[in-house]
């Protein structure tokens, strides 16, 4: 899963600052979700990064706001994941 650190480093924003349409430029974050097909039901994906302010709450991508929010897992059924795929830059062919 991509980490909050990593979405504010690859997007330019402070996952958490929850300020509507800062995820515009990332739009990829948001594939197979409610945001490029209506009829889907997933909400946003779960990042690896636990909210510090609560034992139960995760950051997420939500696609309605277009931000990076917070949300208790209780909500799991409606939120998916984004796997994140690590290569090393020296395995790269520019």
């Amino acid at each position: 899963l991509l980490t909050a650190q990593e979405v504010n480093k690859g997007c330019g924003i402070t996952v958490g600052s929850i300020k509507t349409g800062e995820l515009d430029t990332c739009k990829y974050l948001m594939e197979n979700t409610k945001y490029s097909t209506n009829s889907n039901a997933t909400y946003g994906s779960w990042l690896e990064t636990v909210d510090s302010s609560s034992a139960s709450n995760v950051w997420y991508v939500f696609v309605s706001t277009r931000s990076g929010s917070n949300r208790d897992v209780t909500y799991a059924s409606i939120y998916g994941v984004h796997p994140a795929i690590e290569v090393l830059k020296s395995k790269i062919s520019y």
